[in-house]
């Protein structure tokens, strides 16, 4: 259970950019693989859960990004070419250095996107990328990084949705020279927010005490068993205060016009994006996207 005692520090510990309902699923997955009879080897795990089909993002040619399972399938959705165009899937839960069993399950690693992102700028026949978006956000740790990739790149980047672009998602897109959503995708949800966990109560109705020795006030803060201290919660407010500073400045920074509004943490549709100026245009497909750039 290696892998999920990892995700699970950090579901509890670091500053998320995600829709609060896919950090909701998330903790349901972590509980049923983590607890009770459900615990289980990763293997068990492996075996029951289904993969998330590749579909038309399968390789094609020798080159292939991210870890294959045991059949050769490529675990993460490949990088695409239509003429000039590289169009790179950044499609659920976002991280850095994801586990076999993250990826297993759908999430989308941030150096995957760089490496497909970087084989596209060094590909001369490659004229312009696009970023195609299925994804509620992730964590934060790595996010700014990979945006500050794309930002970098020398050819025309575009970030599309037609399903959901939020949080750090759209922290990427913020990196791309346009932005374009079909008009009932959700989107931005910009914002930070760590989901920390107080379980002293349970502890005590179990007649379980914990006494701590910590070498500072905010050494060990969050530990199972014992209640939060003041210095505790603005340490990890101070966390999030932070961390959002960095994603506001950098949304803001390439898209000076969005309004006040879009930095509440509310998502909204593409339609109503554009209004916002956190989107360029609609569009209701990625072909028809697609057919605009290629003509």
């Amino acid at each position: 259970m290696k892998n999920f005692t990892h995700i699970a520090t950090a579901f509890l510990c670091e500053p998320w950019g995600i829709r609060p309902e896919a950090h909701h699923t998330l903790a349901g997955v972590l509980h049923r693989h983590m607890t009770g009879e459900h615990a289980a080897d990763e293997k068990q795990i492996l075996a029951r859960t289904p993969r998330p089909a590749l579909g038309e993002f399968r390789p094609h040619g020798d080159i292939v990004i991210g870890p294959s399972d045991d059949n050769g399938e490529p675990l993460c959705p490949q990088m695409q070419k239509v003429g000039p165009v590289a169009i790179i899937p950044v499609f659920g839960v976002l991280g850095r250095h994801l586990s076999f069993m993250s990826l297993w399950c759908g999430g989308c690693d941030f150096t995957h996107v760089e490496q497909m992102a970087q084989l596209a700028e060094a590909d001369p026949n490659i004229e312009t990328i696009v970023f195609y978006f299925r994804s509620p956000g992730g964590m934060v740790i790595g996010c700014e990084e990979t945006a500050q990739t794309i930002s970098g790149l020398t050819k025309t980047t575009i970030a599309y949705s037609d399903e959901q672009c939020c949080s750090c998602a759209y922290w990427l897109a913020a990196a791309c020279d346009q932005i374009i959503f079909s008009p009932s995708a959700i989107v931005a949800n910009i914002g930070v927010f760590i989901a920390a966990l107080d379980d002293s109560a349970q502890w005590a109705t179990e007649g379980i005490k914990r006494e701590l020795f910590r070498s500072g006030p905010l050494k060990a803060a969050g530990i199972e068993g014992k209640a939060w201290t003041d210095p505790e919660r603005k340490s990890y407010q101070a966390r999030v205060d932070s961390t959002f500073a960095e994603f506001k400045t950098f949304v803001a920074t390439a898209r000076p016009g969005v309004t006040e509004e879009a930095w509440s943490g509310a998502w909204y549709h593409g339609r109503e994006a554009v209004a916002l100026n956190l989107a360029d245009a609609l569009s209701p497909s990625l072909e028809k996207t697609l057919a605009a750039i290629l003509s």
